[in-house]
């Protein structure tokens, strides 16, 4: 009886050691992926030598790239679906459509940035304190009807996200955590152009 128990007790023991061993190669793994990615990204970007058109597309290919990372959501179209449908729009209404091409250009970035961040929380590959900061709802009810639509598709986006990846700490705080802040950056006033 107690070499059976024995046995049961060294499985249990090695079967947790593996799990965890397990977990941190895909925590590894998936940094490495993402870190690929950043490195794609920026030698798309250098490639441009600063084209509008196609640094969006460096960015949309960016966002492509994260998203196909993430294969436990159903929201990944969803997620893209922000940017065509509501992201420029929202930039827009905020900047008073002032010079379209370059808001195109930060937003798209800041969305691929934004991409990238939620794979990482996702894929468990990004640090587990959440930064305090306005939530999202906060910057887009600033916003009027424009800002309620995307913020009920956002919570649409989190839930399925966190629905896909339950074992993430904390899933919803820290994926506002990074909208919130993407928010925040393009919220800011451009620099003022060199003459």
């Amino acid at each position: 009886m107690r070499r059976k128990l024995g046995f049961a007790v060294l499985a249990l023991a090695l079967g947790a050691g593996l799990a965890a061993h397990s977990a941190a190669r895909n925590d590894q793994w998936a940094a490495k992926r993402l870190e690929i990615l950043a490195h794609r990204r920026d030698a798309c970007v250098e490639r441009t030598d600063g084209d509008p058109t196609a640094l969006q597309t460096c960015s949309a290919a960016a966002v492509k790239a994260a998203n196909e990372l993430l294969t436990h959501t159903r929201a990944n179209a969803p997620f893209e679906g922000l940017l065509t449908d509501l992201f420029e729009p929202l930039m827009f209404a905020s900047t008073g459509g002032q010079d379209a091409l370059a808001a195109r250009v930060t937003v798209a970035g800041a969305f691929a940035d934004l991409a990238r961040d939620r794979a990482a929380i996702l894929l468990d590959a990004a640090p587990t304190v959440v930064e305090a900061g306005a939530a999202p709802a906060v910057q887009l009810r600033q916003l009027g009807a424009r800002g309620a639509d995307f913020e009920r598709r956002w919570a649409q986006v989190r839930a399925a996200d966190c629905a896909g990846y339950p074992e993430i700490a904390d899933c919803a705080a820290r994926l506002d955590a990074a909208m919130g802040a993407t928010l925040a950056d393009l919220s800011r006033p451009p620099p003022p152009r060199r003459r």
